[in-house]
């Protein structure tokens, strides 16, 4: 969830208790720490532009989104389509079989082969270092990711660990809980 005055209003914590969920606020100035999000806002915004970039992009819109929820994922988990329909989705070129010769098939056949699952080619290994004992400090460092000037510090004084999650840290900033 966003942390902006908009999201933090009682109508969503309202709106939250009734559909018996739980609101998480990510972290200010840090679009990793949803990085899930950030990765999906990135594929949205790559997939139509790579596809629809003449003037009929509306004809090719479907065949994007259907490209984005037919891909597998990257850490080896189903894609959307098999989230939502437990089963691969069949894609419109395996119901026209290869034998039939129709020329107005053709087309239509060389488009939509562009969009069969496909299988995982790469993964993803990357590494991030979290000290060791960052689970019993009692003490944290905020690092400050906007921008600021050259030779400031980028770490704002430490502050008091309250409580911890696998992901976060509840923190008394200047008296008042973050």
């Amino acid at each position: 969830m966003d942390r902006g005055s908009a999201f933090l209003l009682e109508i969503w914590l309202t709106l939250s208790n009734l559909m018996g969920t739980t609101l998480h606020s990510t972290m200010a100035y840090n679009p990793a720490a949803n990085s899930m999000v950030e990765r999906t806002h990135h594929t949205l915004k790559a997939a139509p532009m790579k596809r629809c970039t003449d003037e009929h992009w509306k004809a090719q819109l479907p065949w994007a989104l259907l490209g984005l929820r037919t891909a597998p994922q990257a850490d080896g988990k189903p894609s959307a389509a098999e989230k939502v329909y437990s089963e691969a989705l069949t894609v419109p070129s395996e119901f026209f079989p290869a034998t039939t010769d129709d020329t107005k098939l053709n087309p239509l056949r060389e488009i939509a082969a562009k969009f069969r699952p496909c299988l995982k080619t790469y993964e993803d290994r990357t590494r991030h270092f979290i000290p060791k004992n960052l689970d019993d400090c009692d003490y944290v460092f905020i690092r400050v990711d906007a921008h600021h000037q050259p030779l400031t510090r980028t770490y704002r004084a430490p502050y008091n660990a309250i409580r911890r999650t696998a992901k976060s840290f509840l923190l008394n900033i200047h008296g008042q809980e973050d």
